[in-house]
């Protein structure tokens, strides 16, 4: 059996949801404005940054551990409730920073201006560049 580094998991499911905001602006660039969302800008932008906020509170709470202590190495021993923090902690932190691309994809579509949808977007890639599981942030134990 090929025993798989935990960190080549959390990369590729942070991939797919950073590739998934990207192909969101992409499509309300090339999507026809219907009509303007008016208020619910400020509401979408509220919920938008107190997602990237909770995000990195979940950080905090679920993934200092590892950063800290390190994943033991490919062969090494992970007890599974210790793999399954790791893994729910990363997927939990990529959909909140995910939010606000969807919240500017909604507002994109529905025919907001660049602007106000753009830095949704824009926020969201940030907060998707902060939470990237680099091998650097989760060394591997030696012992």
């Amino acid at each position: 059996m090929m025993k798989t580094d935990i960190r080549h998991v959390v990369m590729m499911i942070w991939s797919a949801i950073a590739t998934g905001v990207i192909v969101m602006s992409f499509v309300a660039i090339k999507s026809a404005h219907a009509g303007k969302l008016g208020e619910n800008e400020s509401l979408f932008a509220s919920m938008g940054l107190g997602a990237v906020m909770l995000s990195l509170v979940m950080r905090q709470v679920m993934l200092r551990r590892f950063e800290r202590e390190g994943l033991p190495a490919p062969g090494g021993t992970i007890d599974q409730t210790a793999a399954g923090t790791f893994m729910t902690g990363n997927v939990i932190c990529f959909a909140l920073a995910e939010m606000p691309g969807v919240f500017g994809f909604i507002l994109g579509t529905s025919g907001a201006a660049s602007a106000v949808w753009m830095s949704f977007v824009a926020g969201s890639l940030l907060a998707m560049i902060y939470h990237c599981p680099l091998p650097s942030r989760f060394p591997l134990r030696t012992s």
